[in-house]
């Protein structure tokens, strides 16, 4: 063999094993490439949606609809509900009555109060007392507006079995009871609607058979 084909063959060999070295050695990947892969798509997506808020900002505002009073729609209110209902009340018509009760002794026993109109004495409103102590008294209420005498009875006197003794608001309560106070004529007191007529003391239980009978 000649000398310059030795050569070319050695040359070649060297060249294919440099070849084959440089294939066979893998190339490590940067570990920078997927930071900078994320810091580019964030800035793409940034970049999309600043371009989307100056779009919207561009565009034209909706304007709210003005409503006018023919728009709103109008509410009925049924009978016996509502606002008017509410704040409409009845007048009053009627009143009350109220005093001390009194008794020839050291308890008031049980006793029914009438007061009796003075202009139909078919009418009368009634109220029922227990046994008490000295210085109870009576409540009469709801007794329409008007003029009236009141009485006091024990409660088990009946116009069948009454033997003229009753008590009543008189002149000689009004007086103090004692002489030279000798008038026993009853008062007549004023119901006003709304308000009590207060200190009628059914005090006087000594004028016997000059009080009606008990109404019932």
């Amino acid at each position: 063999m000649a000398i310059e084909d030795r050569l070319e063959e050695l040359f070649m060999n060297d060249a294919n094993n440099r070849r084959v070295a440089s294939v066979s050695v893998p190339q490590r990947p940067s570990p920078w490439r997927g930071v900078i892969a994320f810091v580019g798509a964030a800035a793409i997506a940034g970049i999309a949606l600043v371009a989307v808020i100056i779009a919207l900002r561009g565009e034209p505002q909706a304007v709210a609809p003005k409503v006018t009073a023919s728009a709103v729609p109008s509410i009925t209110t049924l009978p016996g509900f509502g606002p008017t209902a509410a704040t409409s009340t009845a007048p009053i018509t009627t009143g009350s009555i109220t005093g001390l009760l009194s008794y020839p002794s050291d308890f008031i026993p049980a006793m029914k109060v009438f007061a009796v109109s003075t202009t139909d004495s078919g009418k009368w409103y009634r109220v029922d007392t227990p046994q008490s102590p000295v210085g109870a008294t009576y409540t009469l209420t709801n007794v329409p507006a008007g003029s009236y005498r009141v009485y006091a009875y024990t409660s088990n006197t009946t116009r069948a079995n009454w033997n003229g003794v009753g008590g009543s608001y008189t002149e000689y309560v009004r007086c103090g009871l004692q002489p030279p106070c000798s008038d026993h004529m009853v008062i007549v007191i004023n119901v006003t609607s709304g308000q009590t007529t207060r200190g009628v003391d059914l005090a006087d239980w000594y004028a016997p058979n000059t009080f009606p009978a008990p109404p019932e």
